[in-house]
């Protein structure tokens, strides 16, 4: 356990040593929490890693997973919907 000190500014500083072992840097941000009487600071995820999260938790939900060609083959269905029913002409 270490000690910090609260600026003037309401800014701690932390120690290096953590910062390097949890990969943190500028860019990084945290989570701060209430407990009690103690703040409980955590990192904050990335986009990517949320977006990652969120596939894994939904995978057993998934029942079919479908080729870039199925896809590919949807997307142009649903766009040629769209347009047939807005009344454009289509040119593909």
């Amino acid at each position: 356990m270490r000690t910090i000190t609260l600026t003037s500014k309401n800014q701690i500083t932390l120690p290096a040593e953590l910062v390097r072992q949890l990969g943190l840097n500028r860019t990084r941000k945290l989570l701060v929490q209430r407990r009690g009487d103690m703040l409980l600071l955590t990192i904050q995820k990335d986009l990517s890693t949320q977006l990652g999260d969120i596939q894994r938790r939904a995978k057993p939900y998934i029942k079919q997973s479908f080729s870039d060609a199925q896809l590919a083959a949807g997307r142009e269905q649903a766009w040629l919907s769209r347009h047939r029913a807005s009344g454009k002409k289509t040119f593909r």
